[in-house]
């Protein structure tokens, strides 16, 4: 096979994704206690004070066990079959290059995922089926590479694979997600969303909710604070994955990851990405992929929610921004990320 064929283990270093050799050798099946969180011995971490940089990579392991071991999901069961629920439809697998991608929506999925139909298919880019790849690369990419049901939940052979993620500052992740499922695209889901927001954020009845016209012509006007009431006020493991958070959605409790690396950082965490298992090819990220798009109309959006709002959706996403050293302060997004490791 092309591209990288050694065999991967459980990550020693989430940066290097450098796996000792000979991890499984004489390994036959998974350990009893595989289901357990990962048993990394979480150290004390200084609490991060509130400001723009990221923490390092080498602390983001230790946070993860940390989150795994928390005791809200040793004693709320319905999160805590949520954080073990391995969504198959995520797992995107390339078995000749020996990769597991766990994608994220509104973390570079959309553009990552035509770069990979690109590397892999090599199609002209005026050739029909491209330009349909192009415009649905979910749809496509579902045809040929994602994980089966049966071989997800095989969680030990996903270890021997080089098993990659990306993260976001949840703040931004949401406005994304916002502006795209409920601004732009408001007959998403068959506008189950904008009728979720009208009966949580607006309190209108299930008679008002059923009345599609009524529905409509409501959509024009929900706004940022309504759509995060909705989340404050619904189980996290109950979103949709638009907006499900970054930890339920990756299950760092149940998979090892060999690298996780920044949206805001995107172009040296494809790069990194790249030189692991596309080296062989050459692929270049276009100019409006290598960032995400954080700009004072973000800013002013969360500055017009209540403080008690925040304080509530911040509570949602916790393990994300810890784990992403991301800081809770409004005024740090869309800064530069410092990363080191």
């Amino acid at each position: 096979s092309s591209g990288i064929n050694a065999e991967y283990g459980p990550a020693q270093h989430l940066q290097t994704g450098e796996i000792p050799p000979g991890t499984f050798q004489g390994l036959q099946a998974p350990p009893a206690d595989f289901m357990q969180p990962a048993q990394v011995q979480p150290q004390p971490v200084a609490e991060q004070p509130q400001q723009c940089p990221a923490v390092d990579m080498s602390t983001m392991q230790t946070r993860i066990a940390m989150s795994c071991q928390s005791e809200k999901y040793k004693n709320n069961w319905s999160e805590l079959v949520a954080m073990y629920d391995i969504p198959p439809r995520h797992l995107l697998y390339d078995v000749e290059r020996n990769y597991v991608w766990v994608t994220v929506p509104k973390i570079a999925s959309s553009n990552m995922k035509r770069l990979i139909i690109k590397s892999k298919f090599g199609f002209a880019s005026d050739n029909p089926e491209m330009r349909i790849a192009m415009e649905e690369p979910h749809v496509f990419l579902k045809k040929c590479c994602l994980i089966t049901k049966e071989v997800a939940s095989e969680y030990f052979t996903l270890q021997r694979a080089f098993t990659f993620t990306f993260i976001r500052n949840p703040w931004t992740r949401l406005y994304s997600a916002f502006w795209d499922k409920i601004v732009s695209f408001k007959s998403f889901d068959d506008y189950y969303h904008i009728r979720k927001i009208l009966f949580i954020a607006r309190e209108w009845s299930w008679e008002e909710v059923r009345h599609d016209d009524k529905v409509k012509l409501a959509a024009e006007t929900i706004t940022f604070s309504e759509f995060l009431t909705m989340l404050a006020k619904t189980d996290a493991e109950n979103y949709n994955d638009h907006w499900k958070p970054w930890f339920l959605l990756t299950q760092p409790c149940m998979i090892h990851y060999n690298y996780i690396g920044y949206l805001e950082d995107f172009e040296n965490s494809f790069n990194f990405v790249h030189e692991k298992v596309f080296s062989d090819l050459q692929v270049n990220i276009e100019p409006k992929y290598t960032n995400s798009s954080t700009t004072s109309e973000v800013i002013a959006a969360y500055r017009a929610v209540p403080q008690a709002l925040l304080d509530s959706v911040y509570s949602k996403y916790e393990d994300d921004f810890k784990i992403g050293g991301y800081s809770k302060d409004i005024d740090c997004i869309g800064k530069e990320l410092t990363l080191t490791g």
